[in-house]
């Protein structure tokens, strides 16, 4: 839009992508948390850090008997354009392991 009001020819995908890799190579774009926005107006480059979310542990509760805690694990598959679930379970104390048959979840 701005090349076009200013009557500047735009840049091609294949020099967007010799910046990013010079930009790379001097070490400017490292992280794949870190947000990279290059203003072109202004040939300002902006790195920004992304938050994570810390992922629920545990903590300090330790199971004493068989279904205490449960690690769920879920794959979701595609069959003839149908999606489907496969949800597993493994109890931490025994160590028994379980996965159930699921049905098919439809959008509409």
């Amino acid at each position: 839009m701005f090349c076009k009001e200013t009557g500047i020819k735009a840049p091609s995908a294949s020099t967007i992508a010799r910046i990013i890799k010079w930009l790379k190579d001097k070490r400017e774009i490292l992280d794949p948390n870190v947000k990279v926005s290059l203003y072109g107006k202004t040939g300002k480059l902006v790195i920004r850090k992304r938050k994570r979310e810390k992922k629920l542990r545990r903590g300090n509760f330790y199971p004493k008997c068989p279904g205490d805690l449960v690690q769920i694990d879920s794959i979701v598959i595609f069959l003839n354009g149908v999606k489907m679930f496969l949800i597993s379970g493994i109890d931490v104390v025994s160590r028994f392991g379980y996965p159930p048959p699921s049905g098919v979840c439809s959008n509409g």
